[in-house]
């Protein structure tokens, strides 16, 4: 009996491995690019904006920026330095990171709104800099943002969506 079975399992498996194509799976990383435009006179910054760019692939994305100010003279940092409050547009919230979120999933060649409530600005003092860092992820699955970002962060947003 044993005998039997053996030789009825080895043969299943055999048949198997002979007749099964070969499968391969492909998986394709999302390749997220973003660009930062920003309308920057006379030491206001005015609006902030981020763009999906890329051209390359559809991958819809989610933004976030950090606004990271410090003083600087002659090209060399001297010191931090606080932004003065603004009011955001009711497009973003803020993070408990201290990150500023674009509710909305933002598709290949749109922009974001600016981050700037209509009309606020943002004015810096003499040698004061005030950088704008972006980063963008991809929208779907939801699970990568709750990766990278945190299930809060995740969940504000797929409030919107």
């Amino acid at each position: 009996l044993v005998l039997i079975i053996c030789v009825a399992v080895g043969g299943t498996i055999a048949y198997i491995v002979t007749q099964t194509d070969k499968v391969e799976n492909k998986f394709t990383p999302a390749d997220v690019k973003i660009q930062i435009n920003e309308v920057f006179e006379n030491n206001i910054k005015s609006s902030i904006t981020v763009e999906n760019v890329n051209d390359a692939k559809n991958v819809p994305c989610y933004i976030r920026v950090k606004l990271v100010s410090n003083m600087q003279e002659d090209g060399n940092v001297t010191g931090s330095a606080v932004i003065n409050a603004f009011e955001l547009n009711n497009k973003w919230f803020k993070g408990n990171d201290g990150c500023y979120y674009y509710k909305d999933v933002v598709a290949v060649g749109y922009s974001t709104e600016n981050l700037l409530a209509n009309g606020e600005k943002i004015t810096l003092t003499t040698g004061q800099v005030v950088e704008v860092l972006a980063e963008g992820i991809q929208a779907t699955p939801i699970d990568a943002v709750k990766a990278a970002w945190g299930d809060d962060i995740a969940n504000e947003l797929n409030k919107g969506a």
